[in-house]
């Protein structure tokens, strides 16, 4: 190959045949290692850089300017290691990667239309759940969308005091629960557990009921210490039910009290 404008030329039957080069041969040039092109009258370089779009079995297009068909991928390191950056131009555009399904997107990993680390899901590439977000200048995490462990949700400090609830013996609703009323104070749990106090002055002629203030779904097992100047005792007159009790406070010689009993029932809420 000649230098820049030169003609090519070969040597059929042992005469050589000068040709000038027309626009878009190529030819491979010995002196340079490489293949070149005649662009312009002059043999260039293969125009690899600033080029409109590259395809690698399959052709690129205006949006997708890099565009490859392979089984795989490789990018490796040139030394200690190996970065791909996805830059954007301001907060609200998007620098992401996006998984796809037959051509529908299922979830994309990047920084959408904000500078927070975001994951996204969806079902049909049109409606999208944001599932976690990272927060760009404190690194907190945030689930939108919640989360469960195992297919229950977690107990949180938003979750962990609340209404209990519970479907087939399993806790659906909050860890605790607590409440008061006239007739004393409850602690439920998310186990079971039903735990009912309250004090109530006792009576020198007749037992008396305390309603719980929460109701078991057994009978609950109901204490009570008494504050008396004499050796005396709380006692039930009757077997609890599953929402009353009747109490009566003694001394040694068996005789009613009017002493300010402290009583606890504790038991189950299912």
């Amino acid at each position: 190959m000649g230098g820049a404008g030169g003609a090519a030329g070969a040597a059929p039957a042992g005469a050589w045949i000068f040709l000038d080069p027309l626009e878009g041969w190529r030819a491979w040039g010995r002196a340079e290692g490489e293949l070149r092109i005649c662009r312009g009258g002059a043999w260039q370089r293969l125009p690899l850089e600033n080029m409109a779009g590259l395809g690698i079995a399959t052709p690129s297009d205006g949006t997708n300017r890099l565009s490859v068909v392979s089984a795989a991928s490789l990018f490796s390191h040139d030394g200690a290691g190996h970065q791909m950056k996805i830059n954007k131009a301001a907060a609200g555009q998007t620098a992401s990667l996006l998984l796809q399904s037959n051509w529908s997107g299922r979830a994309e990993l990047g920084l959408a239309g904000s500078d927070d680390l975001s994951v996204k899901v969806s079902a049909d590439g049109a409606v999208w759940t944001e599932a976690l977000v990272i927060a760009r200048a404190t690194g907190q995490v945030a689930l939108p969308a919640g989360a469960t462990i195992g297919g229950a949700v977690p107990y949180t400090r938003a979750n962990l005091l609340g209404t209990v609830s519970q479907s087939g013996g399993v806790p659906t609703g909050a860890a605790m629960q607590r409440g008061s009323g006239a007739n004393g104070t409850f602690s439920r749990f998310a186990d079971g557990t039903l735990i009912c106090v309250h004090s109530l002055t006792a009576s020198t002629t007749a037992a008396v009921t305390w309603t719980f203030p929460s109701a078991f779904v057994a009978a609950p097992c109901v204490t009570g210490t008494v504050q008396a100047a004499v050796l005396a005792c709380v006692t039930l007159d009757a077997a609890p039910t599953t929402t009353t009790a009747t109490l009566s406070v003694r001394d040694k010689a068996d005789a009613r009290r009017a002493d300010v009993m402290r009583l606890m029932a504790v038991g189950r809420w299912y």
